[in-house]
């Protein structure tokens, strides 16, 4: 499959490239700077250098199967990444033929004002986000991690349906989860916590 790989320059997002390639998939990156490039390219990937929020995104997605979205909005620009990114990649991808889209959201999306002020602002983005995805008419699905850590794959994990749990995850872990989403449909429709545990990631989303 071809996979467009939103916020492909991230900690989160350099993970995604590199297991989708090593799993056979191709994958472009979408980054805002040309000096990202080389990254990109070193690992096989194909940059795409556009802001996110650009209306011409549509024109890029000719043949691409899916979208897996690992951006993130920095203080101060949270709803203009992870509301309106997310929303303009979906009216994108009903502008063609794409019609997978992999979110990869946040812990406490499901109640922004559970974290307290600090983080209102960011969760509420997330949030803003899910509504997003889950009004479009496209084969969703939304993951919400854990704390997120810089650890080794473990690839035993968590599948939480039910929101209000808590835990931690290796963005590894967070990136073999989303290529393996796109592998099984079980995982369309569903929105989950993930979090370390002790079930393998194939199984644990044939389980959801």
């Amino acid at each position: 499959m071809k996979i467009l790989v939103a916020g492909a320059n991230g900690k989160t997002g350099k993970l995604v490239v590199k297991q989708l390639m090593e799993a056979g998939h191709e994958a472009m990156g979408l980054i805002r700077k040309q000096a990202q490039e080389d990254q990109l390219l070193s690992s096989g990937a194909k940059p795409l250098v556009k802001d996110i929020n650009d209306k011409s995104l549509a024109e890029d997605l000719p043949g691409t199967d899916a979208v897996i979205f690992a951006a993130a909005g920095g203080t101060g620009h949270h709803q203009q990444v992870d509301h309106h990114g997310v929303k303009n990649l979906i009216e994108a991808c009903q502008a063609g033929t794409t019609d997978r889209f992999i979110l990869i959201s946040a812990l406490g999306a499901h109640d922004p004002g559970s974290w307290g002020f600090a983080y209102k602002g960011y969760l509420q983005a997330k949030a803003d986000g899910e509504a997003e995805l889950k009004s479009s008419s496209l084969k969703w699905t939304i993951i919400r991690p854990g704390s997120l850590n810089n650890g080794n794959a473990g690839g035993q994990v968590t599948l939480n349906q039910n929101a209000g749990g808590m835990g931690s995850i290796a963005r590894a872990d967070v990136a073999a989860v989303a290529v393996a989403c796109l592998e099984d449909d079980r995982s369309i429709g569903k929105t989950f916590e993930l979090y370390d545990g002790n079930m393998p990631i194939k199984e644990a989303i044939a389980n959801l």
